[in-house]
Parts: C-alpha cells; structure tokens; sequence
C-alpha cells in the first residue's frame, strides 16, 4: 500500500513471535513522524527483502524523508509464515518489491491467494493436511465523511466464522478428505495441545487506513480496536505462540496497491458472503487515506 502523501501510522502487536520491520518510525518519539507506505507479505522473516525494493522505487521518484543531498523512504512491514506451504524457496525478492510498487495504482485489491494471501492457510489445529486455504481480503466502510478501510491477510491456525452468528466459515476439516468442519477451538478446550514453534506456523497481519486525522498513538488505537475484528472472526485468537498485527495509516491517500505473486502457495475457491468472511472467501481468486494502522497476531 503505497501513500500518494505522507501518512502518520502506528502499530499493534499481538502473540510472542511477530515478523515485523520498520516498527521504530512508528513511536511518538521517533523523528519522522510519517511512511510512505506498508508492506504485507509472505516468507516470514525473509519476506522483508521486499521492503527494500519498495524503498528503492519510491527513492528514484524522490519520495521519502530529506536527508541532505537525498530522500530515504520509511515503509514498514509485516510477513506471514507459510514458508511450509509450495516451494520453501519461493518467498518475496526486492524485484518483487520494486515491480509492486511501480503497479500500485488506485482502485479495488485483487483478493484471494495472491501477494501475501499465496501460501496462507486456516484451521492447523489438526496440522496442515486437515487446512483449508486462507487468503488476502479486503472491505471499507464509511460513516459520513470519513472512510475506514482495511485489507488483511488471514493465515490462523483456528477457524474463521461469521462474528454475528458464530457459524464456520473455513477452518479445520475432520480428515485430509473430508469437507466437514470441526471446532478448533473447541478442541484446543478439550486438551488439544499445539506444540511451540511447531509446523505449520501461523500469522495473520493487516492495515487499515482511514482519511480521518489522527495522530500516531490515535493510528495505534485504531490498530488496537482492529484486534478486536480479529478475536469476532478468528477462533482461537491472540495466544501467546501466535502473531497477529495491524498498522494504521493517516495520509490523504492510501488507496494504491499491488499484490506480487510468488510462486508456490495455497490454492483456493471463492464464495459469495460479506466483506468480514472475504480473506478467507476469495481465496483462489486471484481512496483517500489519513492514516494506517498495521497489525499482526501470532497464530
């Protein structure tokens, strides 16, 4: 997601082993006190090198904070894990970096298993044989003037169902060839133990981006009450071994983006169900902005 101005963005961090860059520009105290953009991505904490092709586009159109004779582009960045999904070797290069940045153009986010929703998958209480594949997903809502939107990439180990109902959605099957779902969180409540650092890893991360002023720790608020987004549709959530985070962005606009596609990932079908289901929904398928708040939750 990339800023036609400057935008004020703040952070929060949910579980014990995020995969983030760039979080030392988003405090209070930090100097600048703008980014250029954000970054979402896959290959865990190798998936960063994309940031700097980003960085490196933005430089040559003279985009960042001046610093003498040049510009230095701020752009944080948050990465899921799904190098156990498709080839391990098949993660985000600063080629890919450079070429999303030069197509990120205004207008709707392709969804489904495309840029950082390729590998992404839900429902790994049972392990990834009985997974069904997650995905990037996008919605917006507007409350007089001022415009909320987020995209999000769902990468749980629990399941996703509807927050008002509390129907499955995606999630853990009851055997590699079934298409029935069982209640993950239900069985982590039945004793079901899910082993530290044990493939497969989970991470579901976001941004969301609004036209309203705000100031950096109002972005990390904003960022914060997106968790709760999480904990309505994500089931389990926000457990220690697991990371989860959004950042928040404040700029005039934050609506141009570019998914680049590794190869490798998740496979995936789309469904017809509102917004709050569609980073899992789409999967398959392939505004003016104030601030930006990014998120991550472990698992």
């Amino acid at each position: 997601m990339l800023c036609d101005r400057p935008a004020v963005a703040g952070v929060e961090l949910r579980g014990g082993a995020n995969d983030v860059v760039g979080l030392d520009y988003l405090d209070p105290r930090h100097l600048v006190s703008t980014v250029e953009g954000v970054v979402l991505g896959g290959g865990s904490r190798f998936g960063g090198e994309s940031i700097w092709g980003v960085m490196r586009w933005l430089e040559g159109q003279g985009r960042g904070f001046a610093a003498g004779p040049t510009v230095v582009p701020h752009v944080p960045g948050a990465f899921i894990f799904d190098l156990n999904v498709g080839g391990g070797r098949a993660r985000p290069t600063r080629e890919m970096g450079a070429e999303a940045a030069a197509r990120a153009v205004p207008g709707p986010v392709a969804e489904g298993n495309v840029g950082a929703g390729t590998g992404a998958t839900v429902g790994k209480v049972h392990r990834l044989a009985r997974a069904m594949r997650g995905g990037l997903g996008s919605a917006s809502r507007r409350l007089g003037d001022v415009v909320v939107g987020a995209i999000v990439v769902v990468n749980a180990v629990g399941d996703v169902r509807d927050p008002e109902t509390g129907a499955l959605i995606a999630g853990a099957r009851e055997s590699p060839d079934s298409l029935t779902l069982v209640d993950s969180a239900g069985a982590l409540v039945g004793g079901r133990a899910l082993e530290r650092f044990a493939a497969p890893e989970h991470t579901t991360i976001g941004a969301i981006a609004t036209n309203a002023r705000l100031s950096k720790p109002e972005a990390s608020k904003v960022a914060a009450l997106g968790m709760l987004g999480f904990a309505r549709a994500l089931a389990a959530s926000h457990c220690l071994r697991w990371r989860h985070a959004l950042r928040p962005l404040r700029g005039r606009s934050a609506g141009r983006s570019h998914a680049a596609r590794p190869g490798g990932g998740g496979r995936g079908g789309r469904g017809d169900r509102p917004r709050r289901a569609r980073g899992h929904l789409a999967a398959g398928s392939a505004g003016g902005a104030r601030s930006v708040a990014i998120g991550t939750r472990r698992r």
